[in-house]
């Protein structure tokens, strides 16, 4: 009995140090969030797509897969992914080349979430564009390993 107690906590502390939390808490939002400026550390100046069916949408319109950042603007394992993985150019070259970056709320679009089973953030999806799932990330990864993330999303899509 005394295992299984350390191997759950082991368990619990690596997924709060990986960010993905495996629970996904409810915080009341304004309306405001959506605006650009609240994300300007989840964007790092990359051209989002703001919520989940816009960007859907718009990848459709486009032909084009979809890179959904399910994330939350007060999320610090999403800000640091960002700031590592979009801030590298070879990153950002493979994302706006080939994806329609969406950033998917998660304390305003629940139903989004939902459908996606989140259950922690960041959490990144990959989609074709008819929005099937092509490939996925959950919880922070380094940018070079978010590399091979993006290449083999661009693979399957």
């Amino acid at each position: 009995m005394t295992r299984f107690v350390g191997i759950a906590a082991a368990v619990a502390v690596l997924s709060v140090l990986t960010g993905c939390t495996g629970v996904v808490p409810d915080r009341a939002v304004s309306s405001s969030k959506s605006d650009s400026d609240s994300w300007d550390h989840h964007t790092q100046g990359l051209p989002f797509v703001f919520g989940y069916e816009k960007g859907l949408a718009e990848a459709k319109a486009q032909q084009k897969p979809a890179m959904l950042f399910v994330t939350t603007t007060w999320c610090g394992w999403c800000k640091k992914l960002a700031k590592e993985s979009f801030r590298d150019e070879e990153i950002r070259r493979l994302l706006t080349d080939h994806f329609v970056c969406v950033i998917v709320d998660g304390d305003t679009e629940k139903q989004a979430v939902g459908q996606l089973n989140v259950r922690g953030y960041p959490h990144v999806i990959f989609v074709d564009s008819e929005g099937h799932r092509v490939s996925e990330c959950r919880g922070y990864v380094p940018k070079e390993e978010f590399k091979k993330i993006v290449e083999k999303a661009i693979q399957r899509a």
